[in-house]
Protein backbone atom coordinates (compact mmCIF):
# COMPACT_ATOMS: atom_id res chain seq x y z
CA UNK A 1 0.00 0.00 0.00
CA UNK A 2 1.39 3.39 -0.97
CA UNK A 3 1.79 6.29 1.42
CA UNK A 4 -0.89 8.19 -0.52
CA UNK A 5 -3.39 5.33 -0.09
CA UNK A 6 -2.63 5.13 3.63
CA UNK A 7 -3.14 8.88 4.06
CA UNK A 8 -6.40 8.78 2.10
CA UNK A 9 -7.57 5.82 4.19
CA UNK A 10 -6.80 7.58 7.47
CA UNK A 11 -8.34 10.81 6.27
CA UNK A 12 -11.43 8.99 5.00
CA UNK A 13 -11.95 7.41 8.42
CA UNK A 14 -11.47 10.81 10.09
CA UNK A 15 -13.98 12.36 7.67
CA UNK A 16 -16.53 9.58 8.25
CA UNK A 17 -16.28 9.82 12.03
CA UNK A 18 -16.49 13.60 11.94
CA UNK A 19 -19.46 13.58 9.58
CA UNK A 20 -21.36 11.34 12.00
CA UNK A 21 -21.10 14.10 14.63
CA UNK A 22 -22.41 16.94 12.44
CA UNK A 23 -25.71 18.45 13.58
CA UNK A 24 -28.22 20.80 12.02
CA UNK A 25 -26.79 23.61 14.17
CA UNK A 26 -23.37 23.02 12.60
CA UNK A 27 -24.89 23.39 9.13
CA UNK A 28 -26.61 26.64 10.13
CA UNK A 29 -23.42 28.02 11.69
CA UNK A 30 -21.39 27.16 8.59
CA UNK A 31 -23.78 28.95 6.30
CA UNK A 32 -22.78 32.25 7.93
CA UNK A 33 -18.97 31.85 7.75
CA UNK A 34 -18.23 32.75 4.12
CA UNK A 35 -15.81 35.58 4.95
CA UNK A 36 -13.69 33.40 7.21
CA UNK A 37 -13.32 30.80 4.46
CA UNK A 38 -12.23 33.43 1.97
CA UNK A 39 -9.42 34.51 4.29
CA UNK A 40 -8.33 30.93 4.90
CA UNK A 41 -8.26 30.09 1.17
CA UNK A 42 -5.49 32.60 0.50
CA UNK A 43 -3.11 30.64 2.74
CA UNK A 44 -3.26 27.44 0.69
CA UNK A 45 -1.42 28.42 -2.46
CA UNK A 46 -1.92 26.57 -5.76
CA UNK A 47 -4.16 23.66 -4.70
CA UNK A 48 -6.27 23.80 -7.80
CA UNK A 49 -9.31 21.60 -7.22
CA UNK A 50 -9.67 22.26 -3.50
CA UNK A 51 -9.52 26.01 -4.01
CA UNK A 52 -11.81 25.91 -7.01
CA UNK A 53 -14.46 23.80 -5.28
CA UNK A 54 -14.51 25.40 -1.81
CA UNK A 55 -16.75 28.32 -2.84
CA UNK A 56 -19.17 25.78 -4.36
CA UNK A 57 -19.11 23.75 -1.14
CA UNK A 58 -19.92 26.90 0.85
CA UNK A 59 -22.72 27.76 -1.55
CA UNK A 60 -24.13 24.25 -1.17
CA UNK A 61 -24.06 24.58 2.63
CA UNK A 62 -25.84 27.96 2.42
CA UNK A 63 -28.50 26.65 0.03
CA UNK A 64 -29.02 23.54 2.16
CA UNK A 65 -29.20 25.59 5.36
CA UNK A 66 -31.75 27.97 3.85
CA UNK A 67 -33.85 25.10 2.50
CA UNK A 68 -33.35 26.08 -1.15
CA UNK A 69 -31.53 22.84 -2.03
CA UNK A 70 -32.26 19.54 -0.29
CA UNK A 71 -31.55 17.00 -3.04
CA UNK A 72 -28.46 15.69 -1.27
CA UNK A 73 -28.15 12.81 1.20
CA UNK A 74 -27.34 13.62 4.81
CA UNK A 75 -24.05 11.67 4.66
CA UNK A 76 -22.84 13.98 1.87
CA UNK A 77 -23.92 17.27 3.46
CA UNK A 78 -22.51 16.21 6.84
CA UNK A 79 -19.21 15.19 5.20
CA UNK A 80 -18.98 18.60 3.53
CA UNK A 81 -19.85 20.35 6.79
CA UNK A 82 -17.23 18.38 8.70
CA UNK A 83 -14.54 19.09 6.07
CA UNK A 84 -15.32 22.83 6.15
CA UNK A 85 -15.36 22.93 9.96
CA UNK A 86 -12.10 20.99 10.03
CA UNK A 87 -10.61 23.48 7.59
CA UNK A 88 -11.60 26.37 9.85
CA UNK A 89 -10.16 24.81 13.01
CA UNK A 90 -6.59 26.11 13.50
CA UNK A 91 -5.85 23.42 16.13
CA UNK A 92 -6.69 20.29 14.17
CA UNK A 93 -4.60 17.13 13.67
CA UNK A 94 -1.58 19.19 12.57
CA UNK A 95 -1.97 22.75 13.93
CA UNK A 96 -2.15 25.38 11.18
CA UNK A 97 0.54 27.55 12.75
CA UNK A 98 3.18 24.96 11.76
CA UNK A 99 4.54 26.24 8.42
CA UNK A 100 3.51 24.16 5.39
CA UNK A 101 2.77 20.96 7.37
CA UNK A 102 -0.05 22.70 9.21
CA UNK A 103 -2.17 22.76 6.07
CA UNK A 104 -1.41 19.27 4.78
CA UNK A 105 -4.12 17.64 6.89
CA UNK A 106 -6.62 20.34 5.86
CA UNK A 107 -5.87 19.66 2.20
CA UNK A 108 -6.22 15.91 2.67
CA UNK A 109 -9.58 16.21 4.43
CA UNK A 110 -10.97 18.52 1.74
CA UNK A 111 -9.56 16.33 -1.05
CA UNK A 112 -11.08 13.15 0.37
CA UNK A 113 -14.38 14.95 0.91
CA UNK A 114 -14.39 16.14 -2.71
CA UNK A 115 -13.74 12.58 -3.86
CA UNK A 116 -16.60 11.23 -1.75
CA UNK A 117 -19.19 13.83 -2.75
CA UNK A 118 -18.13 14.35 -6.36
CA UNK A 119 -21.41 13.06 -7.83
CA UNK A 120 -23.52 15.15 -5.42
CA UNK A 121 -21.43 18.23 -6.16
CA UNK A 122 -21.96 17.79 -9.91
CA UNK A 123 -25.72 17.51 -9.37
CA UNK A 124 -25.69 20.66 -7.23
CA UNK A 125 -23.66 22.56 -9.84
CA UNK A 126 -26.24 21.69 -12.52
CA UNK A 127 -29.06 22.86 -10.22
CA UNK A 128 -27.14 26.02 -9.27
CA UNK A 129 -26.40 26.90 -12.90
CA UNK A 130 -30.07 26.47 -13.80
CA UNK A 131 -31.10 28.72 -10.88
CA UNK A 132 -28.77 31.59 -11.75
CA UNK A 133 -30.11 34.01 -14.37
CA UNK A 134 -27.93 34.92 -17.30
CA UNK A 135 -27.05 38.59 -16.84
CA UNK A 136 -25.85 39.38 -20.34
CA UNK A 137 -28.11 41.32 -22.68
CA UNK A 138 -30.34 39.56 -25.17
CA UNK A 139 -30.67 40.61 -28.79
CA UNK A 140 -33.14 43.30 -27.72
CA UNK A 141 -30.95 44.53 -24.83
CA UNK A 142 -33.20 42.89 -22.23
CA UNK A 143 -31.53 40.42 -19.85
CA UNK A 144 -32.49 36.83 -20.53
CA UNK A 145 -32.24 33.60 -18.54
CA UNK A 146 -29.63 30.94 -19.23
CA UNK A 147 -32.32 28.63 -20.55
CA UNK A 148 -33.11 31.17 -23.29
CA UNK A 149 -29.44 31.81 -23.98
Amino acid sequence: MTVRNRLYGLTGRLLSRGAERISWADIERLSTLTGAFGRKLHRFGPLKRSLRELPLLMSLIRDYGSGRYRRIPWWAISSIAFALLYLMNPLDLIPDFIPILGHVDDILVVSVCLSLVDHELKRYRVWKDAEQPYTGPGADGVPMTRAAH
